[in-house]
């Protein structure tokens, strides 16, 4: 269901990873994104024709660049971080999918990335990832149920971004579905070809 995009394979995927920047909504976190483009990872949808686009982007920030809540909260448990794994994800679904098959698009697309986040995090070695993203976004998954952040901080009105730590670490999932674990090597868990 995704593509997992290494910054040296980008060349391969450039028009996807350029709409799915050209998505974000504009302000300091879409700059930040655009300014990590070729140090970044990249999670993107495969198949744009099933009504859905987008994916996750990440990259590596140093802790100061953080919105200063998250600050605090890994300077409590993490003192000694100065960079950490960043991530902004967006979806889009198309407006015809209503009702059970809305419902059926999110629950595939937010389970395949979150195993595809853990993968990641064991082969970065990164128990958590620091997420920014739309209010309606963590809407849609806090609805679902689906991920296990460990600290959250709503957003403001300033920029009306949710700003988040989400757990890698196996055993952390509050759901069946995320329960068994995930083996960076298999193909079926990267969603694909590089």
């Amino acid at each position: 269901m995704l593509y997992y995009i290494e910054p040296e394979h980008q060349y391969l995927h450039s028009d996807r990873i350029i709409s799915y920047l050209t998505r974000l909504p504009c302000g300091p976190n879409a700059i930040e994104s655009i300014q990590n483009f070729y140090q970044s990872t990249f999670l993107l949808v495969k198949d744009a024709t099933n009504n859905i686009q987008g994916g996750a982007q990440l990259f590596k920030s140093p802790v100061r660049n953080l919105n200063v809540k998250v600050r605090e909260y890994l300077g409590l448990y993490y003192p000694h971080v100065e960079e950490v794994w960043k991530g902004t994800i967006s979806l889009e679904i198309d407006e015809s999918l209503t009702g059970k098959e809305f419902q059926k698009a999110c629950q595939r697309f937010y389970c395949a990335l979150y195993e595809n986040l853990m993968a990641f995090g064991v082969k970065e070695n990164a128990p958590f990832l620091c997420l920014t993203m739309e209010s309606v976004e963590h809407l849609t998954i806090e609805m679902q149920g689906y991920w296990p952040f460990v600290f959250e901080v709503k957003p403001s009105s300033r920029d009306g971004m949710y700003n988040g730590v989400l757990s890698l670490m196996v055993g952390h999932q509050n759901t069946e579905g995320f329960s068994r674990r995930v083996n960076f090597n298999q193909e079926a868990n990267l969603g694909g070809q590089v």
